[in-house]
């Protein structure tokens, strides 16, 4: 029995030693094909059509990095009553010049900072403080003339030699009483020459590009004080800053510019504060509420007066990292980036200005949200504005020199999820008033049928919500706005859904609710049952510019600029007609956009300027027809495809449906400007006029192709598909179409 036992033994840690030989074996296999990037495994997210920025951000989802910087501090301690005014003012202050809070209030200096409304601040409510917290904060806010004043020379810049200019506007404007409203520079000495002309010249273009916008006028001059550098703490940069003072008897606006900067810098700066100056202007108030209303237009207007510096869009990253703030955050310079929010209404209009003139105005009378909160359509506006931030493949919108703004949402704006197979998982999608999230769903590969539930996020639980959704199938991105619908499914052993990346767009734009707890669903288990479905989609881009010198009768010289572009996709289930040989839709989820725009502008001395048109047509709709299977050429639904008569193995296509005619928005808005001719011998000059007309229906047909499309049915009758040109006509010239159609039986 000993021996037997023995020779079982032996046996049984044979088998055991060939199991591990063949165990190695197989994991030695397996770790060199998962060294091989064109295999995927069951399980894994199939990245092998991953453009690189979608695999970083796979790889590595972007984490919130921000840190509330000690100006952010301090704001919040103030807001939330932790600290009084007056305390707000000197700690402010000193972390300034210190980099130094209070007790308890501390965190990292800002890369830059602007004193702007804090100094106003200050202005307006110094007499309300106590005598010792007067004598601390009076030297800041008084001119540079006042011998106490911090910026007086004598007290702060002994080494450099004291200058005083007055430098009028290029083009006087004569006030009410007589005078000439110009500006006063005092500056620090012949050696910075060059930097101070380009300082004057520039508050003079940009002055007057204001006032032909149609900003009223300054009745007296303003001050300008530059000095070498703005005292400030560590590394933290100040620019400038601009604030109202009561100088040689009147209160002026009063602008300070360090001069450590390049010509590009200053030049903006200047322009950034001379624009301050026309808020004060025109009656804003300086207060904490508003500061993020006044800072971000005021970064829009260095795009207004230099279109060609783009400096604005330094401050691009601060804003594409936290789209997910709420709308009005100003914290880490936030108040700054958002100018984006400007540049994105700016482009729609025209680039006439009038949309930031009229909101200075509206803020005046109904406060910053309910300015923005009260524009005719505004969920409207934050829908597209969430899409132009994607900003690449089919919606890279924004126009500016050099391709900017060239970010990407990025930061705590990401939120990213992995849909795992057989499994059903709730997302928190919590949202902040105004507030924009890019919602990422990595879809693992041995999912067959992945269904979104947006019940709880979307337009039908919350009016001012939308939903975008793009999503990525064999290295292609796709559209569909699904603001109204509850679910949307993929059913991925079909070729045209076989989805990798699911992105939502989610904004929004209820201002009045500082929170709103909202959720996305996923339900990955099972797989869908055989039906003919999948997609047709086209678009188009053309533009065309022209010289308009030889066409006026004047011949002052002109420029003319035409584009437009659009796009249709739609997501179909067919039914198949045997009688008559062709296929009716029996749902339909599509999505259109066209849009159009036209300018005119000349080089005059008066009379028309420029002239535009916008064209929008848009909308999406979800739509079932009841088909009867059995005899479908009963059923009202649209035909989608039929057969050929020249080609028994083709189908004719009518590629333009959209079920819903209602759901389309057509949005006309027609923008002149005209600068009224003086009288000959005088030379005041009158702002120009401008006229707007807008225009809005509904139930407008979609353009489509002007040719005949005909998709090819594949050998073994499983899929029906078309890849190539149509064309549309814009005068003599035929403008190409791209023309996808993929349908299958699966």
């Amino acid at each position: 029995m000993a021996k037997e036992h023995k020779k079982k033994k032996q046996t049984w840690l044979f088998l055991l030693i060939a199991f591990i030989v063949v165990l190695i074996g197989y994991l030695f296999i397996s770790a060199d094909n998962n060294n091989n990037d064109d295999v995927v495994s069951a399980g894994d997210v199939d990245t092998s059509d991953f453009p690189q920025w979608l695999l970083d951000i796979y790889n590595d989802p972007p984490k919130d990095t921000y840190v509330p910087t000690l100006f952010d501090v301090l704001d919040l301690a103030y807001e939330n009553g932790t600290i009084t005014e007056e305390q707000y003012y000197l700690l402010s202050v000193n972390a300034w010049f210190t980099g130094k809070g209070g007790k308890g209030l501390t965190g990292p200096m800002p890369d830059e900072y602007d004193p702007t409304t804090l100094l106003g601040l200050i202005s307006d409510n110094i007499e309300n403080l106590s005598s010792d917290a007067q004598k601390i904060l009076r030297p800041l806010i008084l001119p540079p003339q006042e011998k106490d004043s911090f910026w007086n020379d004598d007290n702060k810049f002994d080494d450099y030699m004291k200058k005083l200019e007055i430098i009028p506007s290029v083009t006087a404007v004569i006030n009410k009483r007589g005078g000439v409203a110009g500006y006063l520079i005092e500056h620090p000495g012949e050696q910075y020459r060059a930097k101070i002309d380009a300082i004057g010249d520039e508050l003079t273009k940009a002055y007057q590009k204001y006032i032909d916008a149609g900003y009223p006028q300054f009745q007296e001059w303003f001050f300008v004080k530059l000095v070498p550098s703005i005292p400030s703490s560590g590394n933290t940069i100040i620019r400038g800053s601009a604030e109202l003072a009561k100088i040689e008897g009147k209160r002026r606006c009063w602008i300070t510019i360090g001069l450590n900067a390049d010509e590009k810098h200053l030049r903006s700066t200047a322009a950034h504060e001379l624009f301050h100056c026309m808020q004060y202007n025109m009656g804003l108030k300086i207060n904490q509420k508003e500061k993020w209303f006044r800072e971000s237009t005021a970064v829009w207007a260095q795009e207004f007066a230099r279109p060609d510096f783009n400096i604005e869009h330094e401050r691009d990253t601060k804003m594409f990292s936290s789209f997910d703030k709420a709308f009005f955050d100003k914290s880490d310079l936030r108040h700054y980036a958002s100018y984006l929010w400007w540049f994105y209404l700016y482009q729609k209009e025209g680039k006439t200005g009038q949309e930031v003139k009229k909101m200075i105005t509206d803020v005046k009378t109904k406060g910053m949200k309910g300015a923005i909160s009260g524009r005719p359509n505004y969920a409207d506006e934050l829908k597209e504005y969430a899409l132009w931030n994607w900003n690449q493949d089919w919606f890279k919108y924004y126009v500016d020199t050099d391709g900017l703004p060239s970010n990407i949402p990025s930061g705590s704006s990401i939120k990213t999820h992995t849909a795992y197979n057989q499994k059903e998982e709730t997302v928190a999608v919590d949202m902040l008033a105004g507030s924009i999230q890019y919602q990422f769903f990595f879809i693992e590969n041995d999912i067959k049928k992945i269904e979104f539930d947006l019940a709880k996020v979307n337009q039908n639980i919350f009016e001012k919500n939308s939903v975008h959704m793009i999503y990525l199938v064999g290295g292609k991105w796709y559209y569909q706005d699904v603001s109204k619908e509850d679910k949307v499914k993929f059913c991925r052993t079909r070729a045209h859904d076989l989805v990798d990346v699911v992105v939502f767009i989610v904004s929004d734009a209820d201002l009045d609710t500082d929170l709103q707890l909202g959720e996305i669903k996923y339900d990955a288990r099972g797989e869908c049952n055989p039906e003919w479905s999948g997609v047709v989609k086209y678009s188009w881009t053309y533009t065309h510019s022209e010289d308009l010198s030889l066409l006026t009768l004047s011949g002052d010289p002109g420029q003319s600029n035409y584009r437009e572009r659009g796009f249709l996709l739609s997501r179909d289930t067919l039914v198949y007609d045997d009688d008559d040989d062709e296929f009716v839709i029996k749902e339909q989820h599509v999505t259109y956009s066209y849009d159009e725009s036209q300018t005119f502008s000349y080089q005059r001395e008066c009379g028309l300027q420029f002239e535009s048109s916008v064209d929008q047509v848009k909308g999406s709709s979800m739509k079932k027809w009841g088909v009867d299977k059995d005899d479908p050429s009963r059923s009202s639904s649209p035909t989608r495809m039929w057969a050929s008569d020249d080609d028994p193995l083709e189908y004719d296509v009518d590629v333009d449906i959209i079920g819903d005619l209602n759901s389309i928005r057509s949005d006309s808005r027609k923008v002149s400007v005209r600068k009224p001719c003086g009288l000959e011998g005088i030379s005041t000059p009158v702002p120009p006029s401008y006229s707007s007309d807008t225009f809005t229906s509904k139930g407008v047909s979609p353009r489509g192709p002007l040719n005949q499309i005909s998709a090819k049915l594949s050998e073994d009758g499983k899929s029906i598909t078309y890849n190539g040109q149509g064309y549309f006509n814009y005068g003599d010239t035929k403008v190409p179409v791209d023309v996808e159609v993929d349908y299958r039986y699966g």
